[in-house]
C-alpha cells in the first residue's frame, strides 16, 4: 500500500498535467515535476510517484480507488522500501564514477531478497527490464569498456585516463574532500618464511669462485595483508588473512591489539572478510578526520549507531539505517573517499550498501593502470617486504630455523611500521597524483611507454628488409613455373 505523502504528491503531479492539457494553468507554463513533488509532499519518494503517475494516467483518474485489479496481477518482488533502497544505490553507483551494470542491479534485489526470506529465488531475466520500465527517472547507458591488455592500454588510455582524473577531481571538490578524508586500500601477498632467491651481499673476495648460498626457512605459507592509509599519512590498523585461524596462544603476541586477523580457505580476501574490514575501517577512519577532530565529533552520537548498525550497549538492537541518517542528510553529511581497485570482494553489493549508509564515497580505479595509481603499492608495500625480509635474516642470524605465521604475527607490528610511515604514505599518493588530483604522473607514464613503442628503427635494419618488387618477381616466377 502506498504511503499518504506519495499518494498526494502524484495526485498533484498528474492533476497539473491534466490542468496544462486543458489550458486551465495560468501560473506555470510547465507541470508540476517530480523533483518538485518530492520537494513539496515531505517524505515522499520520487521513485514511487513516478509509478503511481504512471498508473493513474494509464487509468486516466486521480482516485487510487478507481485502479483496476489493485490485488491481482503478478506479485511484486520487492518491497516499496527495497525498490527505493536499489534506486538510491544506482545514484550511489553513479555519483562514484562507476554507474551499476545489470548484474550489480540483479545482484542488490536478490540480497534484498533474501535478508528478508533467505529461501528466496533468484529474480527472473525479465525483471531487470520491467524495472527499467517502473523507473522513467533512471537512464540506460552504454559503458565502453575497453578489452585490451596492459601493454595495449598503456599505448592508447590519455584520454580515458584523463577523464577519469576529472571524474575524481570533481569528486574531491564537490563533496569537500581533504587530505584526512582521501583513504586508499591495498593488498599484499606474502610468503610468511621465504627469504628473497636473489639478494645484493657483499663477501670476501677469494680465487675459488662459488656461488653464494644462505639457508632460507622455507616456510610456503601465504598470508594477505590489508593496509590502509589516508592522504595526510594516518593509517588503520592491518588485517592478516592466513588459510588456519588463529589459535589461543596468539593472544601472547605482542601487537597492536587493533590489529585484526581473518581466514579463507585461499588466504585471500573474499566478500565476507571486505564486508567485515569495511566496518573496522568506517570506525577507524572516522576517528583519523581533521573535521571529525576540529568539530569534536563522537561517532555513536553522529550517526545514533556504531559500526555494525547496532544500538550502542545493545547488541541484540540492529538498524536497517544509521537513525540519524535524515538529520545528517539534512545538515550536509560528512563524506570520505575510499579509493580501491576492483577486486571482486569490492564489487559486492552488501559493501557498497554499507558504504552508502555512512556516506563513505568509493572510487574504483582503472583496471589497468592500478600499478601506477594505487598509492599504496607505489609509496609503501615494498618498504613492508623489505621490512619482512630483514626480520628473517635478523631470525636466522639469532639461530632460528624457522620462521611460522606465529613468528610473523609477533613481528609484523614492528615491520608494518617500518613499512606505513607518514613519509611513505605521503609520497604514495603524491607520485600517483590520487591527493592533490593530477592526471600528470599517470600521463607522463604512458606518454613514456607510447614514445618507447615508436622509436626510430636502425636504418640499417632497412637493408635486411626484402625488395618492394618481391611479390611482383613471385607471381612472375610462379607463371613461368606453371608454364
Amino acid at each position: 500500500m502506498h504511503s499518504s505523502a506519495n499518494l498526494r504528491a502524484a495526485q498533484a503531479v498528474v492533476s497539473s498535467r491534466l490542468r496544462l492539457q486543458r489550458g486551465r494553468s495560468r501560473d506555470a507554463t510547465r507541470p508540476l515535476s517530480l523533483r518538485q513533488a518530492e520537494d513539496r509532499f515531505r517524505g515522499s519518494k520520487r521513485a514511487t510517484i513516478a509509478r503511481i503517475v504512471k498508473k493513474l494516467e494509464a487509468a486516466n483518474t486521480l482516485k487510487i480507488e478507481d485502479l483496476p485489479n489493485q490485488q491481482g496481477g503478478r506479485p511484486r518482488l520487492l518491497t516499496e522500501e527495497e525498490d527505493e533502497a536499489i534506486v538510491a544505490f544506482v545514484i550511489w553507483m553513479q555519483r562514484s564514477g562507476l554507474p551499476a551494470s545489470k548484474y550489480e542491479v540483479e545482484d542488490a534485489a536478490n540480497t534484498l531478497r533474501r535478508r528478508r526470506d533467505p529461501d528466496a529465488k533468484p529474480v527472473s531475466r525479465m525483471w531487470y527490464r520491467r524495472f527499467c520500465d517502473d523507473h522513467p527517472e533512471l537512464d540506460k547507458s552504454i559503458l565502453k569498456a575497453k578489452e585490451a591488455a596492459r601493454v595495449e592500454y598503456e599505448e592508447a588510455g590519455i584520454e580515458e585516463t584523463k577523464q577519469w582524473f576529472q571524474r575524481l577531481t570533481e569528486v574531491i571538490t564537490n563533496y569537500e574532500i581533504g587530505a584526512s578524508e582521501c583513504w586508499n586500500a591495498g593488498q599484499a601477498g606474502v610468503r610468511v618464511g621465504m627469504l628473497r632467491e636473489r639478494v645484493e651481499c657483499l663477501i670476501i673476495n677469494t680465487q675459488k669462485k662459488s656461488s653464494t648460498e644462505v639457508f632460507s626457512p622455507a616456510d610456503r605459507e601465504s598470508c594477505t595483508v590489508i593496509g590502509t592509509g589516508n592522504a595526510a599519512g594516518d593509517t588503520t590498523p592491518p588485517w592478516l588473512i592466513f588459510k588456519s585461524f588463529p589459535t589461543l596462544e596468539w593472544a601472547q603476541i605482542e601487537s597492536d591489539s587493533q590489529m585484526r586477523f581473518a581466514q579463507s580457505d585461499t588466504a585471500f580476501s573474499n566478500a565476507e572478510i571486505t564486508l567485515q574490514w569495511a566496518k573496522h575501517f568506517n570506525r577507524h577512519s572516522w576517528e583519523k578526520s581533521v573535521i571529525v577532530q576540529r568539530r569534536q565529533l563522537d561517532f555513536e552520537q553522529y550517526f545514533g549507531c556504531n559500526e555494525h548498525l547496532q544500538q550502542p550497549g545493545n547488541a541484540f538492537r540492529e538498524y536497517d539505517l544509521p537513525p540519524n541518517a535524515e538529520t545528517i542528510a539534512e545538515e550536509g553529511p560528512m563524506w570520505r573517499l575510499l579509493v580501491i581497485n576492483g577486486f571482486a570482494g569490492h564489487g559486492s553489493f552488501a559493501f557498497r550498501e554499507y558504504c552508502m549508509k555512512f556516506n563513505i564515497l568509493v572510487a574504483f580505479l582503472l583496471p589497468h593502470l592500478t600499478h601506477i595509481l594505487q598509492p599504496i603499492d607505489i609509496g609503501v608495500f615494498q618498504y613492508l617486504k623489505n621490512a619482512h625480509q630483514r626480520k628473517l635474516r635478523e631470525a636466522l642470524r639469532k639461530g632460528k630455523l624457522t620462521f611460522n605465521r606465529r613468528d610473523f604475527a609477533g613481528a609484523f607490528q614492528e615491520i608494518f611500521n617500518e613499512g606505513f610511515t607518514a613519509a611513505h604514505i605521503i609520497s604514495g599518493f603524491e607520485k600517483s597524483g590520487i591527493f592533490p588530483p593530477t592526471d600528470r604522473p599517470a600521463v607522463e607514464y604512458l606518454l613514456r611507454k607510447k614514445l618507447k613503442t615508436k622509436k626510430t628503427v636502425n636504418p640499417a635494419f632497412f637493408s635486411l628488409l626484402p625488395p618492394e618488387t618481391r611479390f611482383s618477381t613471385a607471381s612472375a616466377t610462379a607463371q613461368h613455373a606453371r608454364d
